[in-house]
Formats: C-alpha cells, sequence, structure tokens
C-alpha cells in the first residue's frame, strides 16, 4: 500500500475472518517515500497467495514466496516505489535456508513463530525477535530440530533457554518441601495445613504473575513458596491421616494417601502439559491455577468449620 497524498488509511484482517476466528499475522514496513513522489495517489494493491512467486531451497526443508521485489531471479507482483525485496520464508524443524542477496540492500528478518539460528555465526533467535544483517551477499536462516505448536513454550514466555534452569525449578520445589516438612513436624496438624494452603494461594500467584510479566525471577520465587506450601500441608496432612486411621488399617490408610499425593502432584502437571498445545502456555497455566485456588479455598473453609 502507498498512503502518498491519501488522508486515511486502515488495515485490517477481512470480516470472513474476524467471524471465524483463526491465527493472523500483520506485518508492516513502512519505508519513506521520495521526496518526490510523496504527492503521489495512494495505491492499494490486493495481493493474493497464488499471485506470489513460490520458491524451495534445494532440499525442499524450506518455502518461500516472494511478495514484492527480486531475489534470485524470480520477481514477486508487489510494486513499490523504493527498491524493496519482502519474502515469507517456513522452513520445516531442522532445515537451513540460504538465499542469494543484493549487497547494497539492507537485510531484516522477523520471526513469526518458532526459533533457529541467524547467520553464518549461527545466533539463536526466538518468535517474535528481529535480525538484522551485516553487509554480505547471502542470508543464512535455520530452523531448530524440535519446535513447539503454535503457543510458545514456557521457556519461550520466559525467555528462557538454559535447560539447567529446569532442574533447578525441580530441586528448589522439592527443597523447599522438605525445609517446610523440617519446620512445622512439631506444630499440630490443622493449623499447619491450613498454613500451608494459604501460602500455596500465594505461590500460584507468583507463578501467573511471573508467565504474565515474563519475570523468571518471579518464576523461580513462586517456585519456592509452592515448595514450602506443599511441604507444609503435605506434613500436616500426612499427620492428619495418621490420627484419624483405626490402628489395624493405619498402614493401608497412609499407603492411599500417599497415591492420592501422587496423583494430585501429576493431574495438574499433565493437564497444563496438554492443554498448553491447544491454548498456550499463560492460559493453560492460568486455568490450572484457577482451579487448584478455588479447591484451595473451598478446603480452607471447610478444615475451619470442622471441629
Amino acid at each position: 500500500m502507498t498512503a502518498g497524498a491519501g488522508i486515511l488509511h486502515i488495515e485490517a484482517p477481512p470480516e470472513f475472518l474476524v467471524a471465524s476466528g483463526g491465527l493472523f499475522h500483520g506485518i508492516q514496513l513502512w519505508v519513506n517515500l521520495p521526496a518526490a513522489e510523496k504527492w503521489n495517489p495512494p495505491r492499494y494493491q490486493d495481493l493474493r497467495a497464488s499471485e506470489a512467486a513460490l520458491l524451495s531451497s534445494p532440499d525442499g526443508g524450506a518455502l518461500v514466496r516472494v511478495i514484492a521485489g527480486e531475489v534470485a531471479g524470480h520477481q514477486g507482483p508487489g510494486v513499490t516505489y523504493t527498491p524493496v525485496t519482502l519474502l515469507h520464508a517456513t522452513l520445516s524443524p531442522g532445515a537451513e535456508l540460504v538465499l542469494p542477496w543484493r549487497a547494497d540492500f539492507n537485510a531484516l528478518v522477523y520471526v513469526l513463530s518458532g526459533r533457529g539460528v541467524a547467520g553464518a555465526e549461527r545466533r539463536p533467535v526466538d518468535g517474535h525477535q528481529l535480525v538484522v544483517f551485516g553487509p554480505g551477499a547471502a542470508l543464512r536462516v535455520a530452523a531448530d530440530p524440535h519446535q513447539e505448536s503454535r503457543h510458545p513454550s514456557l521457556e519461550a514466555v520466559l525467555h528462557e533457554r538454559n535447560h539447567a534452569i529446569g532442574g533447578t525449578v525441580v530441586f528448589l520445589i522439592f527443597a523447599a518441601a522438605t525445609i517446610a516438612q523440617l519446620l512445622v513436624s512439631r506444630f499440630k496438624s490443622r493449623p499447619v495445613v491450613l498454613l500451608g494452603l494459604g501460602v500455596f494461594l500465594a505461590g500460584l500467584a507468583l507463578i501467573v504473575s511471573a508467565l504474565a510479566e515474563a519475570s523468571m525471577a518471579l518464576f523461580l520465587i513462586g517456585t519456592v513458596v509452592g515448595g514450602l506450601a506443599i511441604g507444609a500441608a503435605f506434613m500436616g496432612s500426612l499427620a492428619t491421616a495418621n490420627r484419624l486411621a483405626p490402628a489395624e488399617g493405619r498402614a493401608q490408610a497412609v499407603s492411599t494417601y500417599f497415591v492420592f499425593c501422587y496423583f494430585g502432584l501429576a493431574i495438574p502437571v499433565i493437564g497444563v502439559g496438554v492443554s498448553a498445545g491447544s491454548i498456550g502456555v499463560y492460559h493453560a497455566v492460568l486455568g490450572c491455577s484457577v482451579l487448584l485456588a478455588a479447591l484451595c479455598a473451598y478446603s480452607i473453609s471447610v478444615i475451619r468449620r470442622s471441629q
């Protein structure tokens, strides 16, 4: 589109897409018109997918749509006042794309989704990041072998790709739970369970806030708080199960208690993992947190009413 002498211009998705829903990417690249062309009549080009020139990498791992300009002798349908080459490239997981490029052109690559590496130095790049290439006659990009779905993974949400962080999170939650069990072992079970449930609500709030703010530090703090809460609640409820079970059936009662504990730990994790692929990590964690918070609040009200 060329604004030129136009006063008003609006870019919006088509009405049928708004009504039906679905994933929609809108990309704008503003290029200043030459002084002699600034008062040209406005112009809009309705380019369809069938009009774009389609190219493939030698191994078939990458598909390139030439929207405007020229690459490797192939011309796109878009017309611009200032020379611009606009491409849309799709790479299969693990595929690499090397494109010849005019040495007198600047080169920018914006990642709509997925992750990979860019340039001869193979620098990591993730979804919604922009790569600015230096001088050269070719562009090189490659997709990571393992890609997530259309929704970002937890590491993408928190902008953290160090796998050691995953081990740190597990260590922190179990270490915090162990410390909590040691600290509350001398107290009565009922107030300990109430304390654990209350602190767990705070941990859930911290974790959801961490995802919303993309803060790894806040996520780790929420992990520690959640671990402390789980440890306290576990210790208090185990003592309650021991106290309430008859002596002759105490072993069976405790064994059943541990089975429910394992299910309680596994079901939320599995639920978030399954739902994240369709609604995204943040919404999956948010939904699970709301459900767990409701269960905690209900449990607190039941315990407080009981004698």
